[in-house]
């Protein structure tokens, strides 16, 4: 069952809730930030978009700081089933579809109906198809020197695997098994006992 509760921050690809017709805006200001952050940090991302909003004609104009991250290999989706209901303000939703290369942490004032795929910013349902939702700022961190890619509020993607024996981190198939399945490790610390009791 999905709370009802309102969220603050919707994580995901941030091409979902900003308002379409201003995604070439956001675009060309996070290519502005790329730019920067290369040339000042050595590195791309984070890249920090302080995003205006005008509710209506007769309000003030809200500022809103959208953090954004590249997706390692581009689209696809970054799951945290196993773990993402254990974290820290989480409202409803369990992994993040990406169709822009980007992940991002998009505060619920940024969110726009009018985005081309929200039609109901509210609809905690409907947004947690497109993202994952928290009530709590969450922590977003992506690159090849992340484990796993993609971390979360400092938890890995269910993707990734540890070896039972040593900890290192492994893919499924870095697995292995003695003939007698007796003995199982990985690649690193794989030693079959069994063959030193046969002789």
């Amino acid at each position: 069952m999905i709370d009802t509760e309102k969220y603050d921050y919707y994580v995901g690809d941030p091409c979902y809730v900003i308002d379409d017709a201003r995604w070439s805006e956001f675009c060309t200001t996070l290519w502005a930030g790329q730019e920067e952050n290369t040339k000042s940090r050595g590195r791309a991302y984070p890249v920090y978009i302080d995003w205006v909003v005008r509710c209506c004609d007769e309000c003030d104009d809200n500022t809103f700081t959208v953090e954004v991250w590249d997706s390692p290999g581009g689209d696809g989706s970054w799951n945290f089933t196993n773990s993402v209901k254990e974290m820290r303000g989480w409202i409803a939703g369990t992994d993040m579809g990406v169709d822009a290369g980007l992940l991002a942490i998009v505060p619920y004032g940024a969110i726009s109906n009018d985005s081309g795929t929200v039609s109901d910013r509210d609809d905690i349902e409907e947004m947690s198809n497109l993202g994952i939702l928290f009530t709590d700022e969450p922590h977003l961190e992506t690159g090849e020197h992340v484990t796993g890619n993609v971390r979360l509020n400092d938890n890995d993607e269910d993707n990734v695997l540890y070896c039972g024996n040593c900890s290192n981190q492994i893919s499924e198939y870095d697995e292995m098994w003695c003939k007698d399945g007796n003995c199982i490790g990985c690649y690193s610390c794989y030693e079959c006992e069994c063959e030193d009791e046969e002789e």
